[in-house]
């Protein structure tokens, strides 16, 4: 039966067109843990309203606040004799905006000219500001597009002087510290693992997680370094997804996903780094490949993100959710 017969003969006044079968869930629910959550009510809520993974994102808090919550789930899930698994999610080597003056944001005006420099000590302010990637001036060039903070801030380079790169504000916008900077269509010589990135996987070895979703995964010789690092310390027991996140990850997509244990649909800077309107194109195949090969597929960025002040999801959420099932 083509998807078109399956789906014209979808009764929608059926009580149980969607219900799961006991015991044979498919689909699992992976939230994200944080300061708000660690305690042991939260995650005894969390877990017995369905949570099957906890997600601990080292890109934000510190180590103390990770370890409490993996000792506080494993706590209740040894008196319980629930299941809930552990995935770590890295940081990943991902340009950043430096420190700015008094660390205020500052407002961008549009049409104003401002200069990046690969100076982190650099105290920035409407003029000109620091980001971490050292060699942004050699892979940039006029008329390209800087995007910051999940495109909140959009940015044309105009000229490259030396190091420097004088770029002019698309339309007003406020610059804050420590901010995603993306660089659509352009290949960076980033490093796969940074030092905090192997610092916190030697972590998760040592408190053997689960899963760890590894950031900014471009080609196969990305999961392969990943791969080894964990096993070298101790982790070849832990299972690696690799985070889908920008161009070259979807060229070399069959090669990362033979490599391995699962795909993360990172949404967020895919949309970014690509046309937002081939998002849903892209998700589709890679959910699809992820199928057919066996292995698990995450989508992820936005879900359901209205409910984090809403007690309902809007509903494009819903349909969201029904699509990537």
């Amino acid at each position: 039966m083509s998807t078109l017969e399956n789906n014209q003969a979808i009764d929608f006044k059926a009580n149980d067109a969607f219900s799961r079968a006991k015991g044979a869930v498919r689909t699992k629910v992976i939230c994200h843990l944080g300061p708000k959550t660690k305690d042991p009510e939260s995650i005894s809520e969390l877990v017995e309203s369905g949570m099957n993974v906890a997600c601990l994102n080292f890109a934000q808090g510190n180590t103390q606040q990770h370890l409490e919550i993996v000792q506080n789930l494993r706590m209740y899930l040894a008196a319980t004799k629930r299941m809930c698994a552990i995935l770590v999610d890295t940081r990943g080597a991902k340009a950043r905006t430096g420190k700015l003056k008094n660390s205020q944001p500052v407002k961008l005006k549009g049409g104003s000219t401002v200069r990046i420099m690969p100076d982190l000590d650099f105290l920035g302010d409407e003029t000109a500001f620091g980001v971490s990637y050292s060699n942004l001036s050699q892979v940039m060039a006029p008329g390209r597009d800087i995007l910051i903070d999940d495109g909140l801030v959009h940015l044309v380079v105009t000229e490259i002087n030396g190091k420097n790169v004088d770029c002019t504000v698309v339309a007003d916008a406020v610059l804050g510290e420590q901010k995603g900077v993306n660089l659509p269509g352009i290949r960076t010589d980033m490093p796969t693992l940074t030092a905090k990135d192997e610092q916190d996987l030697i972590l998760s070895c040592e408190q053997k997680v689960d899963i760890v979703a590894a950031s900014f995964i471009r080609k196969a010789e990305d999961a392969k370094k990943v791969r080894q690092f964990l096993d070298t310390h101790g982790g070849s027991n832990i299972k690696m997804f690799s985070k889908i996140e920008n161009q070259e990850g979807l060229e070399n997509f069959d090669e990362i996903l033979s490599l391995s244990d699962g795909i993360l649909v990172a949404r967020g800077d895919l949309g970014i780094e690509i046309p937002t309107e081939k998002v849903t194109i892209a998700q589709k195949m890679m959910i699809a490949k992820c199928n057919i090969a066996g292995k698990p597929v995450v989508t992820a960025t936005q879900m359901l993100d209205s409910m984090i002040n809403n007690p309902r999801p809007t509903r494009a959420e819903t349909t969201d959710v029904a699509n990537a099932v």
